[in-house]
């Protein structure tokens, strides 16, 4: 009982801490009067009013505006750079882990190669040569990541590649495609999806640090990693930048405590499943 009601705790209090940083995200950018974008000189560097409740930039940006268009945008990147991977990953496992041979030669050398080199050392390298933005972010992480991915679906597609169910595909003569697909790929997804959860935290923390060194979101669009960059230029007069530290802490700290809850139900939630046939229980499935 006493584990079941920690577990809840656990959950309420980091699902809380996501939704609070969503609501302020996505709602409050919109109800803010202010562009985020939009300069004005004359009101630069005021403290906190009535008008600019965290005061404004160096530029005359409203802060509170900025840091909230900020974590939407922050937050829908590092989705995406969690979305990609996971699919091209997953498919690229499932591939090598039931075709065998060259192709799994291929795919898993390929792995190793990048595997051979820090996340972000490979990660700065591709943003610098492709050159900084959004669209070069989800190409680099998505070059990146996806081995990680590759590497947990081939583990289960080796395994369940014996199993009766796809023997049985095998006999009906379905494609290899649909048996991968259909069959095998939904049954071998949950380890991957546990890691996709753990994955986010260290996302947001990537994709931070790519907008803190001028790799990520460009000027004069808001980031919260180039807002945290300001503070060593106008720290004695811009401390509301403070702001974006504590939203980011919180956000991962919310993130993390419900994803690493989210991550240990769904993985006991497998290893119970695997005593019986989860083809039965798969909507994909109709053999």
């Amino acid at each position: 009982m006493s584990r079941a009601f920690d577990w809840r705790i656990q959950v309420a209090v980091g699902s809380g801490l996501v939704l609070m940083i969503l609501a302020a995200a996505f709602v409050g950018s919109w109800l803010s009067p202010y562009d985020p974008n939009a300069v004005n000189l004359a009101q630069a560097l005021r403290p906190p009013d009535a008008g600019h409740w965290l005061g404004t930039d160096d530029l005359g940006r409203d802060v509170l505006t900025r840091v909230l268009v900020a974590g939407r945008v922050d937050l829908q990147i590092a989705l995406i750079c969690v979305v990609l991977p996971f699919v091209l990953g997953s498919v690229l496992g499932a591939v090598a882990g039931f075709a065998g041979g060259r192709v799994d030669a291929v795919i898993m050398r390929t792995t190793e190669v990048l595997w051979a080199f820090p996340f972000y050392v490979l990660v700065i390298a591709i943003v610098g040569i492709l050159g900084p933005g959004e669209t070069n972010m989800y190409i680099a992480f998505t070059l990146v990541v996806w081995i990680s991915f590759a590497r947990i679906v081939r583990g289960e597609v080796l395994v369940a590649r014996q199993a009766e169910y796809v023997l049985a595909a095998r006999v009906l003569g379905y494609s290899d495609s649909r048996i991968v697909l259909r069959h095998i790929l939904p049954n071998t997804i949950m380890p991957a999806v546990v890691f996709a959860m753990s994955d986010v935290v260290l996302t947001i923390l990537a994709v931070t640090a790519l907008s803190f060194l001028g790799l990520g979101i460009q000027p004069p669009n808001p980031s919260w990693g180039a807002m945290l960059a300001r503070l060593s230029i106008h720290g004695d007069r811009a401390g509301a930048d403070v702001c974006a530290g504590i939203g980011h802490s919180g956000r991962l700290a919310g993130v993390q405590r419900a994803g690493r809850v989210l991550a240990h139900r769904a993985r006991s939630h497998h290893e119970g499943s695997l005593s019986f046939n989860w083809t039965h229980s798969c909507p994909f499935i109709d053999c």
